[in-house]
């Protein structure tokens, strides 16, 4: 692993991808252990993506219900088995690329865990970290000192000045480890934690530039809208689907829902090559999500024909046939016809090029609903 390579201590662990290996390598660890799915989301133990196993009968049970199920709409493909670490306190550390100020930052609290987002801000140091000039180690040693922490002054700025060695040396935006235990003898350990490497760096980190793996941070939906060939889709937590033909009118589209008092439950554009097959298939995608209550169809016809987005919505309605409201508002090449075809498919249509009208109307469609 990353951090250990690095001379960061960690728990004790093995990668596993089925239920067998995560039994032999709880055995081989010594019960109990933790179970953690392998998704690139932050609050996985909320989502329940983390679990505790006494034995090795609970370690067959939770990792045959965390194995295949999705955390945060992430699927778990496999998991890290790790020693139970025992602890008496907990802290949060972190090295992130602030982009406004084109600074690194080190964030460092006496407090971590699950409600990290909670803390005062009086509890959390943000110091600068310059590539060329290093740390403010004075400023760290006097925050330690004023909360409790000078008795650990030392291990701590071994620690974090590891962590920052491994962010220069892997180009690395973001590494942050959520909690770091101090454990019950006074030492660190980072029990949990996530990275991201900068993109532009992979030509020279041959260890995360694996070209044909496929991408850990998007949803079973979302590879599935890649291969369809439109441009963005992004899965969110709202109730409102949302397809649009470009990103503005998708974004907007966001912005009228969010101020009418619906969340919107993706993010989708088409581009600018519309096919009867693209339009179907996208309308799949957005009506599968969980949680929907209504969908904002919100297509421009510049060089898109809107006859073949207006026939892969009808195909998309028929196969479904959805309980809940679909408004369409499409506008320019061909809108006349595609307009006819789906109120004779009984779809409510908004003529005309104003998005706060088809908002206005799925808002109504939806409060009578309710």
């Amino acid at each position: 692993m990353l951090f250990a390579e690095c001379g960061i201590p960690v728990p004790a662990g093995r990668k596993v991808e089925t239920t067998a290996e995560a039994v032999a390598a709880a055995r081989e660890l010594g019960c109990p252990v933790m179970l953690k799915a392998q998704v690139p989301s932050g609050g996985r133990g909320k989502a329940g993506g983390i679990k505790q196993a006494a034995d090795e009968a609970s370690v067959q049970l939770q990792a045959d219900r965390l194995l295949g199920s999705s955390i945060r709409g992430l699927p778990v493909g496999d998991l890290l088995v790790e020693k139970v670490v025992h602890y008496c306190r907990e802290l949060y550390l972190s090295f992130f690329l602030d982009y406004a100020s084109e600074q690194l930052w080190l964030l460092f609290s006496p407090r971590g865990g699950v409600d990290v987002e909670t803390i005062p801000a009086a509890e959390v140091l943000r110091i600068p970290a310059s590539l060329r000039k290093g740390l403010k180690w004075s400023a760290l040693r006097q925050f330690l000192a004023h909360h409790d922490l000078g008795g650990m002054s030392d291990s701590i700025q071994r620690f974090v000045g590891l962590l920052y060695q491994c962010v220069r040396e892997n180009d690395l935006l973001l590494a942050e480890i959520n909690p770091l235990f101090v454990t019950e003898d006074g030492k660190l350990v980072a029990a949990d934690a996530r990275v991201e490497v900068d993109d532009n760096a992979l030509f020279r980190q041959d260890r995360f530039s694996t070209a044909n793996a496929p991408r850990r941070d998007k949803s079973e939906r979302e590879i599935r809208a890649e291969k369809l060939g439109l441009n963005g889709f992004v899965e969110l937590e709202g109730e409102v689907g949302i397809l649009a033909s470009g990103a503005g009118l998708g974004m907007a589209s966001m912005d009228l829902l969010q101020q009418a008092g619906f969340r919107p439950a993706n993010f989708l554009e088409t581009g600018g090559r519309i096919s009867a097959d693209l339009v179907h298939g996208a309308l799949n995608l957005v009506l599968e999500q969980d949680g929907l209550r209504g969908v904002l169809v919100n297509l421009y016809g510049g060089i898109n024909p809107m006859v073949e987005a207006a026939r892969g919505l009808i195909a998309a309605v028929m196969e479904k046939n959805p309980e809940i409201p679909i408004v369409v508002k499409l506008f320019g090449n061909e809108q006349e016809e595609a307009w006819r075809l789906l109120e004779t498919a009984g779809i409510p249509t908004v003529r005309g090029i104003e998005t706060e009208a088809a908002v206005e109307k799925l808002v109504g469609l939806l409060e009578v609903e309710a």
